[in-house]
């Protein structure tokens, strides 16, 4: 998949894993909402992934209203 393709479907966060990131013991992380790239050192990118993924979670709940329907 290409990046663009990634950021037109809505991919949220993308991992990008390359022998010159993996040289500095690291990968990059990339949101879509962002135009910068982060390196994450590897031991810290699950709980970094999981932080964003409550992240964005959140600022969805926070949006959506509730709706009651009728019986």
């Amino acid at each position: 998949m290409k990046f663009n393709d990634a950021d037109l479907i809505g991919t949220p966060l993308r991992i990008t894993i390359s022998a010159r990131s993996l040289e500095k013991s690291s990968v990059e992380l990339k949101k879509r909402t962002s135009k910068v790239i982060e390196m994450v050192a590897l031991d810290a990118i699950v709980e970094r992934v999981r932080a964003d993924i409550q992240a964005l979670y959140d600022e969805v709940m926070a949006t959506m209203k509730t709706v009651a329907f009728e019986e």
